[in-house]
């Protein structure tokens, strides 16, 4: 994955940069884990799952997000 920053310095007090994550919007996965797991039901009533000791292994994943555009201004005083 590669991310993009630029800025620019219009003075010492004004500053502004663009940052551009997952510049070529790669499909990935951000975290990959092996787990238990449980539904939220689960874990906050206590029945089954995590409650019960009980929590179903599996591989828990988080994507990447995607391409994503951010801006930024910087005012130093």
């Amino acid at each position: 994955m590669i991310n993009l920053k630029m800025g620019y310095r219009f003075n010492k007090q004004w500053q502004t940069t663009i940052d551009v994550l997952n510049l070529f919007n790669k499909q990935a996965n951000d975290i990959e884990y092996w787990g238990g797991a449980c539904t939220r039901n689960e874990a906050t009533l206590g029945t089954g799952g995590c409650g019960g000791g009980s929590a179903i292994d599996g591989r828990p994943i988080h994507p990447l997000e995607s391409r994503t555009i951010r801006l930024g201004l910087k005012v130093n005083f």
